[in-house]
C-alpha cells in the first residue's frame, strides 16, 4: 500500500468552477451598477450604505475564491482525492479499482455552462462520492475511465 502511495502521479487536479457563484457576481454586478446610476443622475446615497456595499462586494468575492481554493479533486494513477478545509484537512482518498459507476448530473443551466457534478459510486453499498461544480466533467469522467480501464488490464 505504501509503495502504490508513494508511486503515485497526477494527472489531473481540477477545482469547482467559478461557474458555480455566477449568482453572488451578478449581485454584486448589479449593486455596482445601482451605485453607478445613483451617482451619475447625482441622487443622495449614505454612505455608510456604501461602505457596507462595498464590504459585501469584497467578501462575496473573496468567500467564494476561499471556498474554491481550498477544495479540489484529484486523479492520480491510482487514487481519485477529494481534498477540502480550511483549518481542518478533510481528504477522503479512494482507490479507483472499487469503482462501480460514474454518473454525471447537470441541470439545465450547468448543461449550458459546461460544468456539473459527477456522482462516483462504489462497490460498498452507499458509498458515493460526489464530486461538485467542476468544469467540463465529461473530460473529468472520460480521464476517470481511462484510469480505471488501464488499472483493470
Amino acid at each position: 500500500m505504501k509503495k502504490r502511495i508513494q508511486d503515485d502521479k497526477n494527472i489531473l487536479k481540477i477545482r469547482g468552477s467559478r461557474k458555480h457563484y455566477l449568482p453572488i457576481y451578478v449581485m454584486i454586478l448589479i449593486l455596482i451598477l445601482i451605485i453607478i446610476f445613483l451617482r451619475f443622475y447625482n441622487l443622495n446615497i449614505n454612505y455608510l450604505v456604501v461602505i457596507f456595499a462595498f464590504i459585501f462586494m469584497i467578501v462575496g468575492i473573496k468567500g467564494t475564491e476561499i471556498h474554491r481554493f481550498f477544495s479540489y479533486y484529484q486523479i492520480t494513477t491510482h487514487y481519485l482525492v477529494h481534498s477540502r478545509g480550511i483549518l481542518n484537512n478533510d481528504v477522503k482518498r479512494i482507490f479507483i479499482p472499487t469503482i462501480s459507476d460514474i454518473v454525471l448530473k447537470q441541470t439545465f443551466w450547468q448543461r449550458l455552462l459546461n460544468y456539473g457534478n459527477v456522482m462516483v459510486h462504489r462497490y460498498t453499498p452507499g458509498a458515493i462520492i460526489e464530486v461538485k461544480n467542476i468544469n467540463n466533467p465529461e473530460k473529468f469522467i472520460d480521464i476517470l475511465e481511462d484510469r480505471l480501464n488501464k488499472i483493470g488490464d
